[in-house]
């Protein structure tokens, strides 16, 4: 029997008997049972003694923990001895016999030495069997790795090179095998990176992330990265070099792409008429693009670049090229400083040298710690603002000249109607109508020039012609038109259909001009700053709202159709209902005198008439307004506007859901629960916020409400959600609007990713909108 040691102790690992009775069977079964510490049996004492033990009588000896068992199947003499290695046990070998045996001190001796002629065998295997597994976790990690191991010899001729290598490239073994790096190019192909490798080897050092290129067998280029160290003999002679080889192709080739990328987006920044640098995060100026150089070269003589942006500010000073910083430099440099350490805005400063020009300074924080610092010339833009502030001044100018004309057009009319009835009084009296024709004429030349002067307060005649337009490209290619006209304390934000917006027929000129006046209104009715939302959206109106009250007064009845929508919001004062009713007439303004004619939407609206479309007016005193521009989809290219946004037909009906609809406008109330009722729902109804709530109070089962944001009585649609959730937890709510949808979101009117569908809405619209809800 022989037993392995493992932490003091004996395991029995093989059992044998020259006969293999069916007694002994038994012993051996109990034998595999035990564990023996040292000690513990017949091995164990072994173990504890490090020598062989003879037991004469085996079945005599009672503290044996097999004793009995050997007595029942006849087992008597019994020896052991142990395997040494190092004075260790490692194992021990035990023999049984029937007979009983006196001991002999020749044996146990001899035995002894074989126990130690043992141990260096089995030290020899361990041996062994540690070198064959190192050696299979080598080949194992070789044989996982993308990359391949290689060994030269100390003539630089490859003894191996292992497999992922060939499987890599393609190669024969026979192309490297007994060949030196040089023949294949290896290490040496990159001068830089070569003579790298070439001076370590030859001074027989190791070498490092040498990157090198070579064309392979199958046409390819491909870029290897190396790494290697000499071995030597136990003598210390040289024997040659052992190294790692990495495929980097991909790479090297990203590397290189972003390289181009980066040189052409230099290149790009050269051509670029705006002056731009890069300063590091030590604010040391370390680029700067052609138009700056020849700029900074041309007025200080130095282009700056490796100097901070203070030495810069500072030569800007010493040379006056900042009036009005006179007498407080070191102010102006502080609150200079400032601003580019914390950049916010944008901000104007007036061209330095040379012909009279604008720039605007923009400054952006890279993400490494750096400032982009670009110097954007914006003398257009800052000449349409001069025309403008030029053209609100020539409006004071209309107002006057408008009103005189009205009133002188009065006066004609007068003098015309009472000069026709003198013609039909005086008869066959010849020098009385000479008289008084001579006087028609001259009544008639003057009301052409009243009309001229009408013109003129109108500051523009309307021209529309038929131009395919996208409107929501239009609109957009304006928004930076309008962060410089309404000032930094108005916030813009603009909504657009994208591509996927009709079309119109309008004239792209006075549209711009449409939307200009009102975005100028919009920041005339918020003094003290606000948001302004400028929206596109494609909307559809059908039979069931074509003549439906909006809750706007400034109405008209909009045609079915399809309509590209345009709505200009603002979070300002407001207008009351009379004020809505009157907006459109001409010379209605609420302005001061001298600050406005009362022509801008007077103009609008015939605009929008001339071109097919509508208006509506929805505004609410401190609550905003919001303009809706109706403008009819173009059909001159239909043909072009894809399908593929078109959805697929869906089940609107009932499904035995009961809804209840809050709207205070009876007429459209009653038209939103005539659709909800033709399509199955059982539509409950009321008229303000108390009245939904006692119906709700009454505990009947309410699956969706539906419900205006600005109700009466004080508790608007949002309040009135959020007192229903509390009787109805599992209510759904959908909120109807005349504001623009982002505009009533932006003024706090519904928390996110609340329900809302905006008047005026369609039949289908309404039925998608509350399956929708029902059905999420």
């Amino acid at each position: 029997m022989l037993s392995d040691v493992d932490e003091g102790v004996l395991d029995p690992t093989t059992l044998w008997h020259l006969d293999q009775p069916d007694s002994f069977r038994t012993f051996k079964e109990m034998t595999e049972q035990i564990s023996f510490t040292s000690g513990n049996g017949l091995p164990g004492r072994v173990m504890q003694r490090g020598g062989p033990i003879w037991i004469v009588d085996a079945a005599q000896a009672g503290t044996l923990p097999r004793n009995k068992l050997a007595k029942v199947i006849g087992l008597h003499a019994a020896l052991a001895f142990p395997v040494l290695i190092d004075g260790r046990v490692v194992a021990v070998l035990e023999f049984y016999s029937t007979n009983v045996i006196d001991p002999d001190e020749q044996l146990l001796e001899a035995l002894a030495q074989i126990g130690v002629q043992l141990g260096h065998v089995f030290e020899r295997r361990q041996a062994d069997r540690l070198r064959a597994t190192s050696e299979q976790r080598l080949r194992d990690f070789a044989r996982a790795s993308t990359d391949w191991f290689w060994e030269m010899d100390a003539d630089g001729r490859f003894i191996y090179v292992s497999e992922q290598h060939f499987e890599a490239t393609g190669e024969a073994q026979d192309v490297y095998l007994s060949r030196n790096a040089e023949q294949i190019d290896l290490f040496f192909s990159d001068g830089d990176s070569g003579g790298v490798a070439r001076d370590a080897i030859a001074k027989r050092i190791p070498f490092r992330d040498v990157e090198t290129w070579r064309v392979y067998q199958d046409g390819q280029t491909r870029w290897v990265r190396s790494n290697a160290r000499p071995f030597f003999d136990v003598a210390g002679a040289y024997q040659g070099y052992r190294g790692l080889s990495t495929d980097i192709t991909k790479e090297v080739t990203a590397r290189l792409e972003a390289e181009l990328a980066n040189q052409r987006f230099f290149d790009a920044f050269d051509k670029s008429q705006d002056h731009i640098c890069l300063y590091d995060s030590d604010d040391r100026l370390v680029y700067l693009n052609e138009i700056a150089r020849q700029h900074r070269q041309g007025l200080y003589g130095q282009d700056f670049l490796g100097l901070t942006f203070e030495d810069f500010c500072r030569a800007t000073l010493v040379q006056g090229h900042v009036p009005e910083a006179e007498g407080q430099e070191e102010l102006w440099l502080e609150e200079r400083m400032r601003r580019h350490r914390q950049p916010s805005h944008s901000f104007k400063v007036h061209g330095r040298g040379g012909e009279d020009y604008w720039h605007e300074i923009r400054e952006h924080r890279m993400p490494d710690g750096g400032t982009l610092v670009t110097w954007v010339n914006v003398t257009e833009f800052v000449i349409q603002e001069q025309l403008l502030h030029q053209a609100q001044k020539m409006e004071a100018v209309g107002q006057l000249t408008g009103g005189v004309a009205h009133d002188f057009n009065n006066l004609m009319g007068v003098i015309m109607g009472n000069l026709e009835l003198l013609l039909l009084r005086s008869g066959a009296d010849e020098s009385i109508s000479s008289y008084a024709n001579k006087a028609l004429a001259a009544t008639e030349r003057g009301a052409e020039l009243t009309h001229r002067l009408l013109a003129f307060s109108r500051t523009q005649p309307l021209r529309p012609r038929s131009v395919d337009v996208d409107v929501d490209v239009l609109v957009r290619e304006m928004e930076e038109l309008f962060v410089r006209t309404l000032g930094e304390n108005v916030e813009i934000e603009m909504r657009g259909g994208g591509s996927g917006a009709w079309p119109c027929d309008v004239d792209p000129g006075q549209l711009e001009n449409v939307v200009l006046n009102l975005c100028l209104n919009a920041r005339d009715a918020m003094p003290d700053g606000g948001r302004l939302t400028v929206e596109t959206s494609n909307v559809e109106i059908d039979d069931a709202h074509a003549n439906a009250h909006t809750h706007a007064l400034a109405i008209e009845e909009i045609e079915i159709g399809q309509y590209l929508l345009l709505a200009i919001s603002d979070t300002g004062v407001g207008m009351e209902d009379e004020v809505i009713a009157k907006a459109f007439d001409p010379f209605f303004t609420t302005k001061d005198v001298g600050q406005g004619s009362g022509l801008g939407l007077s103009m609008i609206h015939g605009f929008v008439k001339q071109s097919g479309g509508h208006v509506q007016i929805y505004s609410e005193v401190d609550k905003g307004t919001t303009i809706k521009i109706y403008l009819p989809r173009s059909t001159t290219i239909e043909a072009v506007i894809s399908d593929a946004s078109v959805q697929p037909a869906m089940d609107t009906s009932a499904r035995g859901e009961v809804l209840m609809v809050v709207e205070d406008d009876i007429e459209l109330r009653t038209v939103i629960v005539t659709i909800l009722g033709d399509l199955g729902y059982r539509v409950l109804e009321a008229g303000s916020a108390a009245s939904a709530l006692a119906q709700l109070g009454q505990g009947e089962n309410i699956n969706l409400l539906i419900s205006d944001i600005i109700l009466p009585g004080g508790l608007g649609g949002k309040g009135l959600v959020a007192k229903a959730t509390d009787l109805h937890p599992d209510l759904k709510s959908l909120f109807v609007s005349g504001y623009a949808e982002n505009a009533a979101a932006h003024q706090s009117r519904l928390a996110d990713g609340a329900a809302l569908l905006v008047k005026p809405f369609g039949r289908r619209d309404l039925a998608l909108k509350v399956r929708e809800i029902l059905d999420s």
